[in-house]
C-alpha cells in the first residue's frame, strides 16, 4: 500500500520545530502570519522527509529523504502546482540529511550519511554529481552561509555512548567545493540548524 506524506505550509513559524519534532512526515513551511496552515504539499511515496531547501523565488522546494534502503532520493516539487518535478537518486544507502541551495539556485548540496561524502548536484548541468569527503563518519546537517561562500557541515552523528573521536564540523568552500578546515568537537553535534551572524564570521 502506498503512502503519501506532506508537506504543510504553515503560518506560524514557531511550529516548525514542534512539527519536525513530533514526526518526520510532516514538515511545516512557516510565514509570518497568525497561526494557520494554508495548504499541504504531497511528497508522495517518499519517507522521512530530512531536510527542505526552497529556491529564491519560492515556487520550488528540494526534499531531502532520511532512507536506509536502495533509493536515497532528492525530490524537487512545484509548490504552486504542487506537483512533483523530479526524483534526483543517488543509489544505494546514500541517506540525506540536511540539503542546502546556493543563493543563485544553482547548486544543490547535500550529506550522505553512510558514504560520509557531501554532494554538490549541478542543477543547471543535468545534475552532474561531485562528491566530497566530508571529514569524518556520519555527516548529517548541512548549513550555508547568509552570502553563499561556505558550506557547514555537522559530522559524527553516530548516536553512541562512547566517543567514537569523529565529531567535527567541516567547513567547505563553495566556489572550488575543497575542505577549507574542520573544527573538532568534544561530542557529536546533534541540533538541527547552525545559525550564523550576520556577516557570516561566526556560527553557532
Amino acid at each position: 500500500m502506498q503512502t503519501n506524506h506532506v508537506i504543510t505550509k504553515c503560518r506560524n513559524i514557531s511550529l516548525l520545530a514542534a512539527a519536525l519534532l513530533l514526526t518526520s512526515y510532516v514538515i511545516l513551511k512557516a510565514a509570518p502570519y497568525p497561526n494557520q496552515i494554508i495548504d499541504t504539499i504531497s511528497v508522495g511515496s517518499q519517507a522521512n522527509p530530512s531536510g527542505l531547501a526552497l529556491t529564491s523565488d519560492d515556487n520550488r522546494l528540494f526534499v531531502s529523504h532520511w532512507l536506509d534502503d536502495f533509493d536515497s532520493p532528492i525530490t524537487e516539487h512545484d509548490i504552486i502546482n504542487d506537483s512533483l518535478i523530479q526524483t534526483i537518486t543517488f543509489g544505494g544507502f546514500h541517506t540525506h540529511g540536511g540539503v542546502v541551495l546556493t543563493p543563485d539556485d544553482r547548486y544543490l548540496f547535500t550529506t550522505n550519511y553512510y558514504p560520509a561524502t557531501v554532494s554538490r548536484i549541478d542543477l543547471q548541468n543535468s545534475n552532474a554529481r561531485i562528491d566530497l569527503p566530508a571529514g569524518s563518519s556520519w555527516p548529517w546537517g548541512l548549513s550555508i552561509t547568509p552570502d553563499g561562500s561556505k558550506i557547514v557541515v555537522k559530522v559524527g552523528l553516530d548516536g553512541q555512548n562512547v566517543d567514537m573521536n569523529n565529531d567535527l564540523i567541516t567547513i567547505i568552500d563553495v566556489a572550488t567545493f575543497t575542505t577549507i578546515g574542520t573544527i573538532i568537537l568534544n561530542d557529536e553535534p546533534s541540533i538541527s540548524n547552525i545559525g550564523f551572524s550576520s556577516d557570516g564570521t561566526r556560527a553557532y
